[in-house]
């Protein structure tokens, strides 16, 4: 027959054996939780890293692109730019070679008005007599620094025919002393002093023209055309 405390011990053995099982069994799945949640926390870390890298990836992406961009930008503003002056330069050629053109064949149009040499008059002309004394007090004038005199002179002496007085004339416009800039009057005073034979008219008349457009050479020329023809008339 079994003895109590034999039974008890028995029993007190197997319940502790029970609890270490138990122990043993929870210290396992701990383990195991730990492990699991190791692995996630590791699983987590390498997307996130790899989430980054990506990102990185992406931004470095976007700056290159953004530079790809930016230099195509640029290269095709420079050849428009480059275009751009090409037609413009192109433009100006033609624009100048149009009047050139266009003074060669006004220069070939002009009419050049051969007056008859008049008969010799009977008596010197006192006309004749005037033109070095206008001259000369213009250039007195002009001396003292009387602008408006010396004009009002040389006016006077281009209306008479006096090839120096319209020369002197003309240059008063082209330089703007005394009156108002005006390149129109000047070429027309010189192309009239050239037709008179004044020896440096021509050269510094073609040298205003290069100031004119083609339609204030041809409104030029018709006033010195029909002045051409007052000196005609007057004198025939």
């Amino acid at each position: 027959m079994v003895q109590p405390d034999t039974l008890v011990a028995a029993e007190t053995e197997r319940r502790e054996l029970a609890v270490l099982r138990q122990e043993k069994m929870d210290a396992t799945a701990q383990r195991q939780r730990d492990e699991q949640q190791k692995r996630e926390a590791d699983r987590l870390a390498k997307a996130e890293q790899e989430k980054k890298l990506a990102d990185e990836r992406t931004r470095l992406e976007m700056e290159a692109q953004k530079k790809a961009d930016a230099a195509k930008a640029l290269r095709e503003a420079e050849a428009k730019k480059k275009a751009d002056a090409a037609r413009a330069e192109a433009r100006r050629k033609e624009e100048a070679e149009r009047i050139a053109a266009e003074r060669k064949r006004l220069e070939e149009a002009r009419p050049v008005v051969a007056v008859a040499p008049p008969a010799p008059p009977p008596a010197p002309a006192p006309a004749k007599a005037v033109e070095p004394d206008l001259i000369k007090q213009a250039e007195e004038a002009s001396k003292r620094g009387n602008d408006a005199e010396a004009m009002a002179l040389y006016r006077k002496a281009a209306n008479a025919g006096i090839a120096e007085g319209q020369y002197r004339l003309g240059e008063i416009y082209a330089a703007g002393r005394g009156v108002t800039q005006n390149n129109s009057q000047a070429y027309i005073w010189l192309s009239l002093a050239a037709n008179a034979g004044h020896a440096g008219a021509k050269a510094r008349r073609d040298q205003v023209a290069k100031a004119l457009q083609p339609a204030e050479i041809q409104q030029a020329d018709r006033v010195i055309r029909e002045r051409l023809r007052a000196a005609v008339q007057r004198k025939g």
